[in-house]
């Protein structure tokens, strides 16, 4: 149905532009067909790949990039005790000989991979393990994750867990191969905060620096190039504000400042990667004959340090601060409370490209 749609669509521009259009076009398109057949370009039959094939009409060209891809399949045989359950795709398999399949579309070529699993129901070799055995390969530079093992090198390696009074020892045999001469690369940048972690196929990157992923499909090598930074966000603020009074000829203590003259005053401290912000209203008014106290609230995160006077304060409860001046006690009491702020959101945004018809893998979709 396809090759019939873009024949009919091929036959009408090649009218269009023999009719209408006086001036030279040149037109281009890709086409696919999975396994073997013929594809009618025009009317020349085409059964093997091409790259740029044309067909003239005038002073009309149409190009065409022509693939055949064969449908890939891959099989393979696994070993489970009696009672044991295998985990194949989504499905769990548990019988003797069954042989169980997976159909995934290839990127890029829009063909059907198929994996199949037969799969053996034996009694264990020794009594107190099960080992599974499975082949990867990787390029040379590239970095396989085997368990806790981030591996480089050609060779088998083992990979031991104990459950249920049982040894389940899997074996890898790691093979380092250079891949086919055609490739794919796709490059983006992302950015993270310190302390943070970004995901980057089933690599868990903290550290700046350029990493690889590469996916083997339709014979080519889809590379995915990340270059990732670590970078420390704006800094958040947190802002206290608050009022005192003080007495004509009076001096009001506000972290290293000596105020006499009322008005408003900011005072920024920065403590584990925010800016505490205290905002001071001061207010020059006469008291009562022997003291004037002034209280109010604050409230700061766990973990952060409060200036009050000369104290850092990072408990909840209630201090004072006295000062004398001229004949008169000036209070200060603080209520401090320690609470734990909204929760932020930490929204890490970036960009990639691919060509059309191919796939990108973003965490598991």
């Amino acid at each position: 149905m396809l090759v019939k749609k873009v024949n009919i669509l091929l036959l009408t521009l090649l009218t269009l532009l023999s009719t209408t259009v006086s001036a030279a076009v040149n037109t281009q398109y890709n086409a696919t067909v999975c396994g073997s057949g013929t594809y009618l370009f025009g009317c020349q039959p085409l059964t093997a790949s091409v790259s740029d094939e044309t067909n003239t009409l005038g002073d009309s060209t149409v190009h065409l990039n022509l693939l055949f891809a064969a449908p890939k399949s891959t099989a393979y045989t696994a070993t489970i005790e009696p009672g044991q359950t295998y985990l194949f795709g989504c499905d769990q398999v548990s019988v003797n000989g069954s042989i169980a399949s997976q159909t995934l579309q290839q990127a890029g070529c829009g063909c059907d991979s198929t994996v199949t699993l037969t799969l053996l129901v034996q009694a264990p070799l020794a009594p107190t393990e099960v080992k599974v055995g499975y082949e990867a390969t990787i390029e040379p530079g590239q970095t396989y994750l085997f368990g806790c093992q981030q591996l480089t090198a050609a060779g088998e390696y083992k990979d031991t867990l104990h459950l249920a009074g049982k040894d389940s020892i899997t074996v890898l045999t790691l093979k380092v191969e250079s891949a086919a001469p055609t490739e794919v690369k796709v490059g983006y940048e992302a950015t993270i905060e310190p302390g943070q972690t970004y995901l980057f196929g089933c690599q868990q990157l903290t550290v700046a620096g350029e990493y690889k992923d590469t996916l083997h499909l339709a014979g080519k090598d889809s590379i995915t190039v990340l270059t990732l930074k670590v970078e420390s966000a704006a800094p958040t603020e947190v802002k206290v504000g608050y009022e005192a009074t003080i007495e004509p000829g009076q001096t009001y203590l506000f972290g290293c400042q000596q105020l006499t003259a009322a008005g408003e005053y900011k005072d920024t401290l920065h403590l584990a990667g925010k800016d505490s912000i205290t905002v001071l209203t001061l207010k020059v008014e006469s008291a009562a004959p022997t003291e004037v106290k002034v209280g109010y609230e604050a409230t700061i995160e766990p973990g952060q340090t409060y200036l009050f006077g000369c104290q850092q304060l990072t408990a909840a409860g209630e201090y004072k601060d006295t000062l004398h001046l001229a004949g008169k006690d000036s209070i200060t009491v603080l209520t401090l409370k320690v609470e734990s702020a909204t929760p932020t959101v930490v929204t890490v945004g970036y960009e990639a490209t691919i060509e059309p018809g191919q796939t990108y893998l973003f965490g598991c979709q």
